[in-house]
């Protein structure tokens, strides 16, 4: 039979506790070891920025030999968060490198760096943009594994290829340049990853407080918001993709550096439409190819900047009026109703719950100006924003930035994925660093155990209060305080005669010059030191008075040392 035992225990503020507790068995299986992360996201704070490197650099030696599930779970699970963070992305020798290059004041691209602000209590809004953000090689690492963002692309692709015929998996994988560049390809791509990213996203935990599409990435906002199934979805998005296919390299789209007045009066000028309101002096220009050519080419002549997106169609022009009576066709049926999470339109530029996305609704996203700016300038109050970007690399992050300033808000921006950084992983790092909530029971690796780690390296300070230069710490009780007297110090108690008042004072000529004025020559007549409550030397010395009945009196003195003050 087992051992077991009690442990009782009585507090003195009336608390007992009492514990039964058994012995371990004696043959425990052997742990099955963890499969090693190919790569993984460690999570370390501390409570200011010298100890956080101190402690990148006891950890950097130890990645090397550590097993790095272990190594996972223990900093994720079994650390307090702290202000300060740092988060690290990567296989076994970036992860190394980048905390000895943290240790040593470098940076490194693999490191996220924050510290909370004041109020962390951020807003999160998900953004999702329209065509633009692709590049090849997107998301293929994340369809490697066999997470959320993998289940969500198989969802997505049975759909779609029963829609189109062709497979978003396949499409991922080989990345055709030529097929790439088509709209009906390319925007059921960006849809299917944007409402993957919102799968991993809420995997770990984290959904918003509200969402915001731009052009197409509206019908992902809507899906993930549940104001349209995901098959009503990727109905929209296949169908409105295919019908600008039929209207490609008629129409050009370019971004300028104008506000709404100055791109207004420019696209009158050449017969364009305004396609698109981004932010404060970022605004999309639509039209027939010639005339957008000719304008960028105007505005570059007078040092404007203009740029000509990489599309064949002018979305939201006047080129997009013979589609319109298909497009509305083509969605009848679809069966709109009120999102969980509250939706920011574009189209009206204004919140809405989503129950009127049917199919007139997507008609007018395809032909009415994008109002990115005037939208996101209503979600600006005191609370801080944080705009998460779901597409494979951030297209509208700046903008929205430089919105939510303008209106003397606070915001910060993060990006799903990015082409220069691999991986999903460090978009969670920089979540966590700017102390968004976390679940790292999702994250960290599966199978791993408490592993000993170093300890916190305490940052020494010392708070001791220097005295002023020539003071003696000896019989000095209360001197530092303001308002005593300048001779007799502060005045204290005891409790072996409470009626006595005393007061401890350093009697240094060189502090008190005109004690000088007061010596006895020659310093040896105690008693008439004592008579005339003079001092009995030139040097320094202690003086202890006592007062009684108002009275003060000389109760010791002493022949003051040559060598130092008392």
């Amino acid at each position: 039979m087992p051992r077991v035992a009690a442990v009782s225990a009585f507090g003195l503020s009336g608390t007992n506790a009492h514990v039964v507790v058994e012995e371990a068995p004696a043959d425990l299986p052997a742990p099955v070891p963890a499969p090693e992360p190919e790569t993984l996201l460690l999570p370390l704070s501390a409570r200011n920025p010298e100890a956080l490197r101190a402690l990148a650099g006891r950890l950097a030696p130890i990645v090397a030999d550590a097993d790095l599930a272990d190594l996972g779970h223990t900093l994720a699970l079994r650390r307090d968060p702290l202000p300060v963070r740092l988060t690290v992305a990567g296989p076994r020798a970036v992860l190394a490198e980048a905390l000895a290059a943290h240790a040593g004041g470098a940076p490194h691209p693999a490191l996220s760096i924050g510290r909370l602000p004041a109020d962390a209590g951020w807003k999160i809004v998900f953004v999702f943009p329209g065509q633009g953000s692709q590049w090849p090689g997107m998301a293929r690492d994340l369809l490697a594994g066999a997470g959320p963002f993998r289940a969500a692309m198989e969802r997505c692709d049975r759909l779609i290829r029963a829609e189109t015929g062709w497979s978003v998996l396949d499409e991922l994988n080989q990345a055709d340049a030529d097929r790439f560049a088509r709209m009906e390809v390319i925007q059921p791509l960006l849809f299917a990853i944007q409402v993957a990213l919102a799968e991993s996203w809420a995997a770990a935990g984290i959904t918003p407080h509200s969402v915001i599409g731009h052009s197409m990435g509206e019908v992902a906002a809507a899906v993930v918001a549940g104001a349209l199934s995901l098959e009503d979805g990727i109905r929209v998005i296949c169908r409105r993709s295919a019908l600008l296919a039929r209207n490609s390299r008629a129409g050009a789209m370019a971004v300028v550096e104008l506000d709404e007045a100055g791109a207004a009066r420019l696209a009158a000028d050449h017969g364009v439409d305004i396609a698109a309101l981004n932010g404060p002096r970022a605004t999309v220009l639509a039209g027939d190819r010639p005339r957008i050519e000719a304008l960028a080419a105007r505005l570059e002549r007078d040092g404007v900047f203009a740029r000509i997106l990489r599309v064949d169609a002018a979305s939201h022009s006047a080129q997009m009026d013979p589609l319109l009576d298909d497009l509305a066709a083509a969605l009848a049926g679809l069966a709109p109703r009120a999102g969980t999470i509250p939706i920011l339109s574009t189209v009206e530029a204004g919140p809405v719950d989503g129950s009127g996305f049917d199919a007139g609704y997507w008609v007018r996203n395809l032909r009415h100006t994008v109002r990115l700016r005037p939208a996101v300038e209503l979600l600006v109050d005191a609370r801080p924003l944080l705009f998460v970007e779901l597409s494979p690399h951030p297209a509208l992050l700046p903008e929205i930035l430089a919105t939510v300033q303008a209106r003397a808000g606070t915001a910060a921006g993060i990006a799903s994925l990015h082409r220069d950084r691999p991986g999903f992983l460090p978009a969670m790092g920089d979540a966590w660093v700017r102390g968004v909530a976390v679940d790292w029971t999702r994250i960290a690796p599966p199978g791993g155990r408490h592993m000993v780690l170093p300890r916190y390296p305490w940052q020494q300070e010392r708070f001791w209060i220097d005295r002023p230069a020539g003071q003696s710490g000896a019989g000095q009780v209360g001197m530092a305080r303001s308002g005593q007297h300048p001779l007799l110090g502060g005045p204290f108690t005891t409790a072996l005669d409470p009626a006595a008042q005393l007061w401890s004072a350093t009697v240094d000529p060189g502090r008190l010059p005109y004690l000088r004025d007061h010596a006895v020559p020659g310093g040896g007549d105690l008693a008439r030191c004592r008579h005339h409550r003079h001092f009995p030397g030139r040097r320094a010395g202690t003086l202890e008075l006592r007062r009684r009945d108002r009275r003060l009196a000389v109760r010791t003195g002493a022949i003051l040392p040559r060598s130092r003050s008392r």
